[in-house]
């Protein structure tokens, strides 16, 4: 799953949040069937959606979007 976010400094803040709570993740450059507001994205295993949204909004951070593997899904 791709995590979405409006500015670079957000996407940032949400590696080091989801890093911090033990989350796997992999930050990849926006793939280019997506729309978002900044070049980064964070990558998240799937099944994990839930609780990674919920980190980030206890961390106070927002995101833009969560957007399967690729245009199809």
């Amino acid at each position: 799953m791709i995590l979405t976010f409006a500015t670079t400094h957000l996407a940032i803040s949400a590696e080091e949040a989801l890093l911090a709570r033990g989350f796997p993740l992999e930050v990849v450059p926006v793939p280019e069937w997506i729309r978002a507001g900044c070049g980064l994205a964070i990558r998240i295993p799937e099944g994990a959606e839930e609780a990674a949204l919920a980190a980030l909004t206890a961390a106070g951070i927002p995101w833009q979007g969560l957007h399967g593997h690729g245009p199809s899904r």
